[in-house]
C-alpha cells in the first residue's frame, strides 16, 4: 500500500502515478527570479549592497541623499535624457521584453487577450473565422506594442511627464544589491565621495538599510571578452604609462548570480589590461610600472559581475573608508568621538583633582600665618603718632582750638 506521507524536493512529480512512488527525472529546479535578464544595468550608476529585504527602501533613502547632494554639486544643472535603444535593439530582444513585461504586469492583459482569442465561438463560417483572426491578431499585436512602449518609458522617466530623472533604481533581481543609475553629467565618484567624507564627520550613516557603496563610471555585458574592452577604456584614467607614476594596486572581485566568469578570471583579465610604461625605443617591449600590493594599495579595482552585466569601479582611500561602507564608517567615527570626549573627562578629572590637592596644601599656611598681619596693622598707627611727633613741620601745621 503507498504511504501517504507528503513528498517535496527536487525532481518530485505530484502528477505521477502512486506506484512510481513521485519521484521521475525531471528538469532540475532553479529559481524562477534569477532568469530575468538584468539589461537594464546599464551606464553610470552606483552598486549599493543593503540590508536583505530591504532593497526598495533602501534605494528610496539612497536617492534622497543623492538629490539633496546633487542640488548643492550641481546647483541649476538639468539632468541629459537617457537615450531610447534603436529599433534593431528591439527586435533581437523579444525575449527579454516578454519576461520584463511579465514581471511588470503588463503580460497579464496580453494573457487575457490570448484567453479571448482561445475562446472564440466554433460555430462561425471558415471565411468568417480567419477575417476575425487577422483583425483580433492586428489588434492584439498593437496593443501589446503599445504596452510595451509605455513600460520602456515608464522606466526611463518619472511621473510620465517625458523629464528626464538624475538618479533611478534598478532592480538587479538580487538579494542585498540595487543599482542607481546616475544621469550625465552627474559623477557618481564625486557624489560617492562627498557622502562618504560628510559620513566621517558627522559619525551619522542618514540610512539604517544602506551599507556599501561602488560607483562605476559605465557597465559592460559579463564576458571576459567586453570585461577586456571596459578595462582598456577605464583603467588609463587612473594609471599613467610614465615610469615616474607608477601606483600599486588590487583587484577586488565580486561575482553575484553569474557563473561564466570565475574569480581567477577576472584577476587576470583586469591585471593583463592595466597599462604599462611607453617602450624606450620603437618596437621595444613594455615595462609595467604599476605592482600589486594586497596589503596596502594605492587604488583598489573594484570589479562587481551581477547576472550578465558588469562594471569596473577604481577607488581611493578604501580602507580610510571602510571599504565604502556607511555603516561601518559611521561606527567607526562615532567610536572616536567617544573615545575623546573620555579622555576629555578624564583629563579635566584629573585637573580638578590637582586643584583640590593644592587648595587643601595651601590652607595650613594660611591657618599659621593670620597673627602676624594683625600685630602689624595694631603697630601702625603708634609707629604713624611718633613718627608725627618727631616731624616739626607736622607739629607747626597743628592747631589748637
Amino acid at each position: 500500500m503507498p504511504s501517504k506521507r507528503k513528498r517535496s524536493g527536487p525532481g518530485f512529480n505530484r502528477d505521477a502515478p502512486a506506484d512510481s512512488g513521485g519521484y521521475k527525472r525531471t528538469r532540475p529546479a532553479y529559481n524562477q527570479v534569477y532568469r530575468v535578464p538584468s539589461r537594464n544595468i546599464s551606464g553610470p550608476g552606483i552598486f549599493v549592497t543593503c540590508v536583505q529585504g530591504k532593497e526598495r527602501k533602501a534605494a528610496l533613502q539612497f536617492i534622497d541623499m543623492l538629490n539633496e547632494l546633487a542640488d548643492r554639486l550641481y546647483p541649476g544643472i538639468a539632468p541629459q535624457p537617457v537615450p531610447e535603444p534603436s529599433a534593431a535593439s528591439v527586435g533581437n530582444a523579444d525575449d527579454e521584453e516578454d519576461m520584463d513585461a511579465l514581471r511588470n504586469g503588463a503580460a497579464a492583459s496580453s494573457t487575457e487577450t490570448k484567453a479571448v482569442e482561445s475562446q472564440a465561438p466554433e460555430t462561425e463560417t471558415p471565411a468568417k473565422e480567419d477575417k476575425a483572426d487577422k483583425a483580433g491578431d492586428d489588434d492584439i499585436e498593437a496593443q501589446i506594442a503599445a504596452e510595451l512602449r509605455d513600460i520602456k518609458s515608464s522606466e526611463r522617466r518619472r511621473g510620465g511627464g517625458g523629464k528626464a530623472v538624475r538618479f533611478r533604481s534598478v532592480e538587479t533581481d538580487t538579494e542585498c544589491l540595487v543599482f542607481i543609475s546616475v544621469a550625465p553629467p552627474f559623477d557618481p565618484y564625486l557624489l560617492t565621495y562627498t557622502l562618504l567624507e560628510e559620513v566621517e564627520s558627522t559619525g551619522v550613516a542618514r540610512s539604517r538599510f544602506v551599507q556599501r557603496l561602488t560607483p562605476v563610471s559605465t557597465t559592460c555585458p559579463a564576458n571576459a571578452t567586453a570585461l577586456a574592452d571596459l578595462a582598456r577604456s577605464v583603467l588609463p584614467g587612473f594609471f599613467g604609462t610614465n615610469e615616474g607614476e607608477g601606483k600599486t594596486f588590487k583587484i577586488d572581485p565580486r561575482i553575484r548570480s553569474h557563473s561564466q566568469l570565475k574569480r581567477n578570471d577576472v584577476i587576470q583579465t583586469i591585471a593583463a589590461n592595466i597599462p604599462t610604461a611607453d617602450p624606450e625605443n620603437d618596437g621595444g617591449e613594455r615595462r609595467r610600472i604599476h605592482n600589486a600590493n594586497l596589503t596596502e594599495p594605492d587604488l583598489w579595482i573594484v570589479v562587481e559581475v551581477v547576472k550578465n552585466a558588469a562594471g569596473i569601479s577604481v577607488v581611493r582611500d578604501y580602507n580610510r573608508f571602510k571599504k565604502l561602507n556607511l555603516q561601518s564608517l559611521a561606527q567607526t567615527t562615532e567610536g572616536e568621538a567617544q573615545g575623546r570626549v573620555a579622555d576629555n573627562l578624564v583629563q579635566d578629572k584629573a585637573a580638578t583633582k590637582a586643584a583640590e590637592t593644592k587648595a587643601a596644601d595651601k590652607e595650613p599656611q594660611a591657618a599659621a600665618q593670620p597673627a602676624v598681619p594683625a600685630a602689624a596693622e595694631t603697630d601702625t598707627p603708634a609707629e604713624e603718632e611718633n613718627s608725627a611727633a618727631s616731624d616739626p613741620q607736622d607739629m607747626s601745621a597743628f592747631r589748637l582750638f
